[in-house]
């Protein structure tokens, strides 16, 4: 307790309604794509399969890259100056490259990190820091 403050955000009142119901949580219901939050509110971020989802339903390249932009510009729009994200996610390879420049776009700097490379339990992150 030494005043930090902990925001659950997902889609899906379903998983959200799975967090303890004592926990300290600030649990919202909204899409990452327009977070109704401040902005320069949010020093760390972490986000655990969110972004597996945001290309969900886009029929083509530039559907999906409008939608990676937005996400990102959502995130840049909260975060604080110099806060850190990191995005645990598992995008196609034709993918990372739109997740990379969007984020770059969004004035992040940072990169691809991957664990466990080439095996089952290979696990994807982007590590960034807002510039």
């Amino acid at each position: 307790d030494k005043g930090v403050q902990v925001i659950g955000i997902d889609l899906s009142w379903h998983m959200l309604s799975q967090v303890f119901k004592n926990s300290r949580l600030h649990l919202l219901q909204a899409d990452i794509r327009s977070l109704p939050i401040r902005s320069d509110q949010i020093d760390h971020l972490l986000s655990i399969s969110a972004f597996n989802f945001i290309t969900s339903g886009s029929k083509t390249l530039n559907a999906s890259t409008q939608n990676i932009d937005r996400a990102f510009a959502q995130i840049a729009r909260i975060l604080r100056y110099a806060a850190r994200c990191v995005i645990e996610f598992y995008p196609s390879k034709i993918e990372q490259p739109l997740f990379l420049q969007s984020a770059k776009t969004s004035h992040f700097s940072g990169g691809l990190w991957i664990d466990n490379p080439h095996s089952k339990h290979e696990k994807i992150f982007l590590l960034l820091r807002k510039t």
